[in-house]
């Protein structure tokens, strides 16, 4: 059932068809996961901002893409979810959510983009900082090159098709602007 090499979904799914032998609950129980994390995180902000436009934004854009492509939304949820520890400047942490997301779907170590651009966004440049970064994208180097070998395929047979869905969403998200837009008199 797990075909991927990515060994903690792989052992995430031999788990859970031991409790019960049936893909659907396996695709479930990951879909669970993934839109928990994800709420899970953008409780985080309920102070700062109304809640419930997030949450609309991911059902309309994400929350069906969870359902289909489990393994690669339940690796950015769980990226999404550790970037709390970007924010309290706990990055040994963000760094073991990291790396969960990446024996998940390795396409999650681009992320260790997010630590680079929030230390130069959020912290003081001096050396110790610089030579932080320099150990940070050395260590993302390797994980990224294996990464783009797995994945050279898909850039030799590159044609550009944005598809009927594509535009539904936008037009789902330029709709989704009018009551911000009311709120402010601009319509």
């Amino acid at each position: 059932f797990a075909h991927s090499k990515e060994y903690i979904y792989h052992l995430l799914c031999e788990f859970l068809m031991h409790i019960w032998n049936n893909p659907s609950f396996v695709l479930f129980v990951i879909a669970l996961l993934t839109n928990l994390l994800v709420f899970l995180r953008i409780w985080d902000f309920k102070d700062d901002i109304r809640i419930s436009v997030p949450i609309a934004v991911y059902f309309m854009f994400y929350y069906g893409m969870s359902m289909n492509i489990g393994r690669q939304c339940l690796a950015i949820a769980v990226i999404f979810y550790f970037t709390r520890f970007l924010a309290q400047k706990d990055y040994k942490k963000f760094i073991y959510g990291l790396v969960i997301g990446f024996f998940i779907h390795v396409s999650s170590a681009v992320a260790i983009i997010l630590l680079l651009i929030y230390l130069l966004a959020s912290e003081k440049i001096n050396k110790k900082m610089w030579k932080r970064m320099k150990y940070i994208a050395l260590g993302g180097i390797v994980p990224i090159a294996y990464m783009l070998y797995r994945y050279s395929d898909y850039f030799t047979a590159l044609k550009v098709d944005i598809g009927l869905m594509q535009v539904v969403w936008l037009g789902l998200m330029i709709f989704s602007y009018f009551p911000i837009l009311r709120k402010y008199d601009f319509l």
